[in-house]
């Protein structure tokens, strides 16, 4: 049985399924080079169909997870008409507002319908289109995945089938949906729109503002998000505030003109401070009481949806004492609904795919024989490594910046050490420097990269067992060593966000790791996106090529050779 997963809207991308086998999972961008591509993912489909050496006319089953109607179903549609009575009852001047949110999602919802379904007829595949629901393609898609048999699965983005955030029930192969909130109460929009405000892009910059918050006072501007964004310790509920500072959309100047000229009277810090702990403390609390009234003891938890790219927030739900272990989808966001979606399918047709996914390498990789012949076609000066391992320690031990491509391209918005930039951890100033050379503005440091076998030198409280920890996704509080020895690698705030690598989820990885610490004594290295500023990371030979001649690396390692 195949089963192709697919979305055609913001991150478009693809996944295929082989007869219970994951064969690949791949985002629209990394082909088309556009950053968060929004639009159909036939450059993906086409890798991946190649990838399997099947055709199109092969596939037994599309799935689909961005929305399965254009309509609310029974559950949103009551919520929702509670919500805007009560809500345009309470301040009439906002009714139009209210339809507005609907109706603005029932067109999106219709307009990517009709996408699917003009190409599902035009392959002959309309008929075996099945559409699940979005944010039961994000639970899935980070259940399923997860090292856990019982958890409780939390979503939580912009907007997907009317709803912005979910709980789930997740207990051997079953995932039942228990609550959730409907677009009205999106903290993903919250979080957006204070992106907007300070001038930065949604749905994109949002990792600044995570960075930023380190530098600023909550409490200078907590007055104005207190008044947006709030729990209901009563009845478990997140409300998000309809009015002159917040709408639910990304909202511009003219439509909350008080949101906007509240913003500008503080620092930036502050006001990234004030939404980082809001939504940490709001969803810290929705976390502590679906657990208490779901489950009643302690428990995992396992998160998806864009609002959990967060990786200070994900810190805090681990740090919850009701909290055993956390498992965050390495692809959260909407990239990650193709896997989600076919994961769902596959349950429903009694063909489970539940096994914790140790790589998230998915995508495009190429031979030593392939790379060869694109140097030698383009008359590209090379050398071949006898030991690429050594090499490339010895090469960070000498100071050189390393582009690094090998083995299958990530799967999500991290870079794994498959498609990174390498460097040592010594050169605290390497944040400016380099951030400059890549043309980024960042306020967050570049991430460290260790083994398994000095993780514990270097983070408060990592154990083994965190698996997210293997996947860039959260952040930990940084040991004095680590401190003295990787200054490059933490936030002003004692913090830094890891990858943990293993002899098996990337052997070349941990050797050359194991070699830079015989060299150095260093306990981790660099490791950040193999791309420049607003582009999408390197995918093939041909991009990194290019990366290197713009100067965004000294040296690029590909496969066994080495450019210069």
């Amino acid at each position: 049985m195949i089963y192709l997963g697919l979305h055609n809207s913001f991150q478009s991308g693809a996944c295929l399924f082989v007869d219970g086998e994951l064969i690949g999972a791949v985002t629209e961008e990394r082909f088309n080079r556009i950053k968060n591509y929004h639009g159909f993912p036939h450059l993906s489909i086409d890798y991946l169909l190649d990838e399997a050496n099947v055709t199109l006319n092969e596939v037994d089953k599309v799935v689909y997870g961005m929305v399965n109607d254009v309509t609310p179903d029974k559950k949103s549609l009551e919520k929702i008409m509670n919500i805007v009575t009560e809500g345009s009852s309470q301040s009439p001047c906002l009714k139009n507002k209210y339809i507005e949110r609907v109706t603005s999602e029932a067109n999106w919802n219709d307009r990517h319908l009709n996408e699917l379904y003009d190409w599902a007829k035009e392959n002959d595949l309309y008929e075996d289109l099945i559409l699940v629901d979005h944010h039961e393609s994000h639970a899935a898609g980070a259940y399923y995945t997860s090292p856990f048999d019982d958890a409780l699965v939390f979503t939580c983005d912009g907007k997907g089938n009317y709803k912005s955030s979910a709980v789930y029930d997740a207990n051997g192969d079953d995932l039942t949906l228990l609550d959730f909130h409907t677009t009205f109460d999106s903290i993903g929009y919250f979080y957006g729109n204070i992106t907007k405000g300070l001038g930065f892009k949604p749905e994109s910059h949002e990792g600044k503002v995570t960075g930023l918050a380190a530098y600023g006072d909550a409490n200078n501007f907590k007055h104005i998000t207190d008044r947006i964004l709030s729990f209901d310790e009563e009845s478990g509920k997140i409300n998000v505030r309809m009015g002159r500072y917040h709408l639910p959309w990304f909202t511009d100047k003219l439509d909350t003109p008080l949101f906007y000229s509240s913003v500008a009277k503080f620092k930036k810090e502050d006001v990234a401070a004030a939404a980082q702990k809001a939504v940490e403390d709001v969803i810290s609390k929705w976390v502590e009481h679906s657990i208490k009234k779901y489950k009643g003891r302690k428990t995992n938890i396992c998160l998806s949806g864009g609002v959990f790219a967060n990786v200070k927030l994900n810190q805090v739900l681990r740090e919850l004492d009701l909290v055993d272990n956390v498992f965050i989808q390495p692809a959260m966001g909407d990239m990650g609904i193709p896997l989600g979606s076919c994961l769902v399918a596959m349950k429903n047709d009694g063909v489970c795919y539940h096994k914790f996914e140790e790589s998230m390498a998915l995508g495009p990789e190429f031979s030593n024989e392939e790379i060869e012949k694109y140097l030698e076609d383009n008359d590209i000066n090379y050398l071949w490594s006898a030991c690429v391992e050594k090499d490339v320690a010895t090469m960070i031990e000498q100071g050189k910046v390393i582009g690094f491509l090998s083995g299958r391209m990530e799967y999500g918005p991290r870079a794994l050490c498959n498609r990174s930039i390498l460097y040592h951890c010594r050169d605290a100033k390497i944040n400016d420097w380099l951030n400059e050379r890549l043309n980024r503005t960042e306020f967050m440091p570049f991430a460290p990269v260790t083994t398994v076998e000095l993780a514990d030198q270097c983070f408060v409280d990592w154990k083994p067992e965190h698996a997210c920890a293997e996947f860039m996704t959260m952040v930990y509080n940084v040991t004095d060593k680590f401190k003295d020895n990787c200054p490059a690698a933490v936030h002003v705030d004692g913090t830094a966000r890891p990858q943990i690598v293993t002899k098996t989820n990337n052997p070349i990885m941990h050797e050359i790791l194991t070699e830079h610490h015989k060299l150095t004594g260093d306990l981790a290295l660099i490791n950040t996106s193999f791309n420049n500023h607003e582009e999408p990371i390197v995918c093939d030979i041909k991009d990194a090529i290019n990366s290197l001649n713009r100067n965004n690396v000294d040296v690029l390692v590909m496969g066994d050779f080495i450019v210069s």
